[in-house]
């Protein structure tokens, strides 16, 4: 086996030798920060925010700086690839011009510092995924980790990617997973990324209407909204009100008569007279009697 890690390590040499030439960005500061993702999910506005940490990952939270300060998540950017026991996936722009412009821009892998627990937020390019479950065959070359890799993206070799991992560089915080959670996930891994990249948005509306999207990312916290969101989660659940039966609806009326009722007997009918509750204006219920006028 020792002659494999040797083929493998030098196959990864020959991929960060090839990765020098590409753009890299650099992130001067290191302190973490707060973003808030604003999204629709199923035609209703939410929000959830998530912690950047740029000392857990600084290649993959400068990028994602970088694209915060394009504005490249304001092209309404689709989740669209949603695997409930696995990853919420997003990350290609809506405009296959932005698309085009960000593909090329490719950045080393940062070392994997941090699991991708649930919640956690790893970089694949300009994609990235939440870690909708604890997903520690991404963390390196372990079990399945290959094949996991080939199913996030196509747009890397796979042998540059073995040994690495994906590398979280931000984590949902708060009760933000409710919100990812509720993400459209019916359809699944259908969408095609190429199609994505090539066509944008106009392909997903038509074949995947439902997808739930990002409409914005801002730089910190929306305490109102999350606020409104947690006194929601921790309002206490209400009794249910018991149904109406006869009995409880005989004695309502019994109480309501109680209050010094009067009663008025219509000119256009001597079979009918009408109730006024007092204490109740505006009640009034038509009592239907037999020959004689209504006796209190």
């Amino acid at each position: 086996m020792r002659w494999l890690a040797t083929i493998l390590g030098l196959l990864r040499l020959a991929c960060l030798r090839a990765e020098d030439n590409k753009p890299l960005v650099e992130h001067k500061n290191r302190k973490p920060y707060l973003v808030t993702f604003y999204v629709n999910v199923d035609d209703e506005l939410d929000s959830f925010e998530v912690m950047v940490h740029p000392e857990w990952a600084p290649l993959g939270a400068a990028r994602f700086r970088e694209l915060l300060d394009a504005k490249f998540y304001r092209t309404d950017v689709r989740f669209f690839r949603v695997v409930p026991t696995f990853i919420t996936q997003f990350g290609i722009s809506g405009d296959p011009a932005v698309s085009a412009e960000w593909r090329g821009k490719t950045i080393r892998d940062d070392p994997v510092v941090k699991s991708n627990q649930r919640g956690y937020i790893s970089f694949a390019t300009t994609q990235m995924f939440v870690n909708t479950k604890d997903n520690k065959n991404l963390d390196g070359i372990a079990a399945g980790s290959a094949t996991a890799y080939n199913a996030i993206s196509s747009e890397k070799s796979l042998v540059c990617r073995l040994g690495m991992g994906f590398s979280p560089f931000a984590e949902v915080v708060g009760d933000g997973m409710g919100v990812v959670d509720r993400i459209f996930a019916e359809y699944g891994e259908t969408p095609a990324q190429g199609r994505i990249q090539a066509e944008g948005n106009k392909y997903l509306k038509n074949s995947f209407p439902r997808l739930s999207y990002i409409t914005d990312i801002k730089k910190g916290s929306e305490p109102k909204r999350a606020a409104r969101r947690k006194a929601m989660h921790e309002r206490k659940p209400t009794k249910p009100r018991p149904k109406a039966t006869t009995s409880s609806l005989l004695s309502g009326l019994q109480k309501m008569t109680q209050q010094t009722p009067q009663f008025r007997k219509d000119a256009d009918s001597d079979q009918r007279s009408t109730l006024v509750v007092g204490g109740f204006p505006g009640f009034r219920h038509a009592w239907r009697t037999s020959t004689a006028p209504l006796v209190y």
